[in-house]
């Protein structure tokens, strides 16, 4: 079964993710405001959902990327300057020999 750690688990909509992961996958870990990121690795999660509000979500994503772990984004407020950051964070990744899912 996959698994699955939720960021921003506490949240309004982190909540009902948190739910429909436990309906169809196993979760790992639940975090929120204040966690320590670093507790996701991907020996304890197949990918995570980074669902938190758009003044954290690039810091989170970039430090999630650089742990290696793959990050579905549900928060809104993206701009191209941050995918920019995003996209120079996975280039590095992959230079690193990381497997990067675009």
């Amino acid at each position: 079964m996959i698994k699955v750690s939720v960021v921003g688990a506490k949240g309004r909509m982190g909540s009902h993710v948190v739910d429909a992961v436990n309906a169809a996958a196993e979760l790992a870990l639940a975090l929120d405001a204040g966690d320590d990121l670093t507790a996701i690795t991907p020996e304890n999660t197949d990918v995570v959902v980074e669902f938190t509000v758009p003044s954290v979500s690039l810091g989170n994503v970039l430090a999630l990327v650089k742990q290696g772990v793959d990050v579905v984004v549900g928060t809104t407020g993206w701009t191209e300057e941050k995918l920019d950051q995003v996209r120079a964070a996975l280039a590095a990744a992959l230079r690193e020999g990381q497997s990067v899912f675009i």
